[in-house]
């Protein structure tokens, strides 16, 4: 079995899904912090490297979001296909960019995100990889980190330059899913529960689906036949309004401090005058 680790504190969203899915395609599914405090987006890395530092650096491991998350098909396949895709790891792309409000959000507030193009960004939430090199990734993740809590800027840094750090690659939109952000695919608000309205992708090539955003794809679940997302009760570790937030204003000080000033000078010019 391929061993799948992942990082839920708590049982909300898709969790029960993606234990079910999981165990119906022959993964042996490893949550790193069931019971545990959040402690950040960066702790996932950091949980991870830990847990895999003595696995063999040939065996072909994969990671994923807890909450958000569903295995489609099988282990076994998917070893099969990594196998021939001749690379050390596979993410998807980050597809909530096809809204144009969050591509340009995300260039404000992301350092990295300038670096790449659009349409060819990896999404943390989910990948698949050699050991050995996925190691290699989590520690130069950890060691270039400028922030302790976002994982996504830090995967844009080290894909741009995956080249520089001999790690080869590759992003897979057909095979670890992200699921759009645009009002064709998906509601984005909480009083629609950002329902994913339509699949978009081919289940039957598909490994992993991805809702990132904590979106509503019980259309999904419904179709393979798999627990519906969670009701009531417990909430997400992570607000991506909250985050986004503070990302903006982290990586924008120096412009947010400039602007406030020179419109406290201008109010004051007009005032006087």
């Amino acid at each position: 079995m391929m061993k799948l680790y992942t990082v839920a504190t708590h049982n909300y969203g898709y969790y029960e899904a993606l234990q079910f899915s999981a165990q119906k395609n022959k993964f042996k599914l490893i949550n790193l912090a069931y019971d545990k405090k959040w402690k950040g987006l960066m702790w996932k890395f950091k949980l991870l490297l830990n847990k895999i530092e003595n696995v063999d650096d040939n065996e072909i491991i994969a990671f994923c979001d807890g909450f958000d998350v569903i295995v489609v098909n099988s282990a076994h396949l998917l070893k099969t296909l990594f196998l021939k895709l001749d690379c050390d790891i596979i993410f998807g792309k980050e597809n909530s960019n096809h809204n144009s409000f969050i591509h340009y959000l995300s260039r404000i507030c992301f350092k990295n995100y300038h670096l790449l193009e659009r349409n060819n960004i990896p999404n943390s939430g989910v990948y698949v990889g050699y050991a050995g090199k996925i190691k290699k990734f989590l520690k130069l993740c950890l060691k270039f980190i400028s922030t302790e809590n976002d994982d996504q800027d830090i995967t844009y840094f080290i894909y741009y330059n995956r080249k520089k750090y001999d790690l080869n690659i590759k992003l897979f939109d057909e095979y670890l899913y992200t699921i759009p952000f645009n009002k064709d695919v998906s509601y984005v608000f909480s009083f629609n529960e950002s329902r994913i309205k339509k699949i978009t992708c081919d289940l039957n090539k598909v490994f992993f689906i991805h809702s990132n955003g904590n979106r509503n794809m019980d259309i999904y679940c419904k179709e393979l036949n798999y627990p519906l997302k969670l009701k009531g009760g417990s909430k997400s570790n992570h607000s991506h309004i909250m985050h986004y937030s503070k990302m903006l204003y982290r990586n924008n000080q120096k412009k947010i401090y400039l602007l406030v000033f020179f419109s406290f000078f201008l109010l004051f010019y007009y005032k006087k005058n």
